[in-house]
């Protein structure tokens, strides 16, 4: 099997495990959140939205969100506040990419990446 095809197929065994075991411990997700609501409140939604944006990792900002907004009653302030928070780490990291330039992602993230993110942008635009 070629390695891009290996890679797809593990991720996708990994995604469906993952997804298995949040449905096993749901109520624990679900009191989680809601202890995570109640001692944080929208100050922490925000602050957990703002670090999930702005460093770069697989895990999208969106879970946080959605599992904010499973036991709240108030989803438009939950909504506002991940989008400001989501606009405000956009910006940051605009500002860190334009501080480290070209050689700093090859330095991170190796030539090969950066090229391959070049050649997406020429592609499709920003």
């Amino acid at each position: 099997m070629e390695r891009k095809k290996l890679i797809t197929v593990v991720a996708f065994i990994l995604l469906l495990s993952l997804s298995f075991l949040f449905i096993i411990n749901f109520d624990y997700f679900r009191s989680q959140s809601s202890h995570y609501i109640s001692t944080y409140g929208l100050a922490g939604i925000m602050v957990i939205v703002f670090i999930m944006d702005v460093i770069i990792q697989p895990f999208s900002p969106d879970v946080v969100v959605f599992g904010s907004s499973i036991l709240s009653k108030n989803l438009l302030s939950i909504a506002l506040v991940a989008g400001a928070a989501s606009v405000m780490a956009g910006a940051v990291g605009h500002l860190i990419g334009k501080k480290i330039g070209t050689a700093g992602f090859v330095y991170l993230f190796g030539d090969k990446h950066v090229q391959k993110g070049e050649r997406l942008f020429r592609r499709w635009g920003p």
